[in-house]
């Protein structure tokens, strides 16, 4: 299976790119590794064919508003993630108290530096999880 790790944003939606994942070498994709800002992640059109095949880093910026959390989980290219690792200024920002998304394909989570992402995670929604990553819990 082919990890491919994509460093520019606008690889995503190349045409040598879309071009490829319409070939039968797509098949053999089994994720795509991007580390991007929330910014960055919502402005992109993720094709369908990357749909449960992308492990996201998401770096949150020390201006990141305290809305961030919710508006990366309410948009559409969260329900695309297999893998979702959320680092940077999280502090003051907070999860959302449900996620109506379908996050089925997600089967690895880390949040570092936040223990409340427990609850947050502990839904029915989850269930798909096999790996989730803590660095600390207090409770």
């Amino acid at each position: 299976m082919i990890h491919a790790e994509l460093r520019r944003v606008d690889t995503i939606t190349s045409l040598d790119f879309l071009n490829w994942l319409n070939s039968p070498y797509a098949d053999w994709l089994e994720s795509v590794k991007m580390k991007l800002t929330l910014e960055q992640f919502l402005r992109i059109d993720i094709p369908d064919q990357l749909h449960g095949r992308i492990d996201l880093d998401l770096n949150f910026g020390i201006q990141s508003r305290r809305n961030a959390l919710e508006q990366f989980f309410m948009s559409s290219n969260a329900t695309m993630l297999r893998e979702l690792t959320l680092n940077g200024f999280m502090q003051h920002m907070r999860f959302p108290e449900t996620n109506p998304l379908d996050v089925s394909h997600l089967v690895s989570f880390e949040a570092y530096g936040r223990e409340d992402f427990v609850d947050f995670v502990a839904t029915e929604q989850f269930s798909s999880l096999s790996s989730l990553k803590l660095d600390h819990l207090t409770t």
